[in-house]
């Protein structure tokens, strides 16, 4: 007689079919080592044993936090951690391995930008981070890929969102609390920053930005671009282009950016 005895509990009888005998066996649960044995027994009360130590793999669940978590500064550092674990749902036994080797590759809409080890044995997770400041402008797809170690397969991955936004330094003198003429020229000027305050740096110089005017009366009038200059942005806004402008009428000057992000202040016609 025949018997496997495949170390989770589970066992098979099979009859030899020719010289081999084979079966086909999957394991489930956490990942883990077990020892597969096989046992024969001839008919004269003979016994003969072997065994396999066989490796259950899994491909391990990646989670992926940011810090900041969901807005950020250009040029600010960002920290991503990934969590490593195995899958929550397994339960059989109840020892559960977690990641003592392996990297995790941190990867920004798509390119890679840092490999870390990740840190951390026995129970619980295992943890790798790595922080970055040369992300652009706009939304960006995150992603966290593990590699492999003794009981994870490659490919878990983890995901987060962020979004890089200008600093905002405000409208600049004149417009705070100013009253202008109808058909005057209104100089409109605001400040952009990255995260250590500079004003000047290539990517704020190259924001592309919009400058609108909306009436009180709900009239909206699009303008164009603000043009960079010593440290901060300047558009002229001519009122002789405002059709129905009237005395005493409120005037919302709008700045939309290509971060997503606007900006308004109003001014008074007079």
């Amino acid at each position: 007689s025949y018997l496997w005895d495949f170390g989770d509990g589970t066992y098979a009888s099979e009859q030899v079919k020719g010289s081999l005998l084979t079966v086909v066996h999957t394991y489930t649960g956490t990942p883990r080592q077990a020892i597969a044995t096989f046992k024969v027994t001839d008919s004269g009360g003979g016994v003969g044993v072997d065994d396999v130590r066989v490796t259950i793999k899994t491909i391990p669940v990646v989670t992926l936090t940011s810090l900041p978590s969901s807005n950020s500064t250009i040029g600010q550092p960002v920290t991503f951690t990934a969590t490593v674990a195995a899958n929550s749902g397994l339960s059989w036994p109840l020892w559960v391995p977690v990641p003592a080797g392996g990297t995790v590759t941190f990867s920004a809409d798509g390119t890679p930008f840092a490999t870390v080890p990740v840190l951390g044995t026995g129970f619980g997770s295992a943890m790798a981070a790595a922080t970055t400041s040369s992300l652009s402008i706009g939304s960006h797809t995150i992603t966290a890929t593990y590699s492999e170690d003794v009981f994870f397969l490659p490919g878990g991955t983890g995901a987060a969102t962020l979004k890089v936004l200008y600093g905002w330094g405000g409208f600049q003198s004149p417009i705070p609390g100013s009253q202008y003429n109808t058909g005057r020229t209104i100089p409109v000027k605001f400040i952009l920053t990255d995260f250590s305050g500079n004003a000047t740096a290539a990517a704020i110089q190259n924001a592309s930005n919009n400058v609108s005017a909306q009436l009180n009366s709900g009239l909206i009038v699009k303008y164009g671009t603000a043009t960079f200059s010593s440290g901060q942005y300047q558009y002229n806004l001519d009122t002789t282009l405002i059709s129905g402008a009237r005395t005493d009428d409120w005037l919302t000057i709008i700045v939309s950016l290509d971060d997503g992000t606007s900006h308004s202040i109003s001014a008074q016609l007079k």
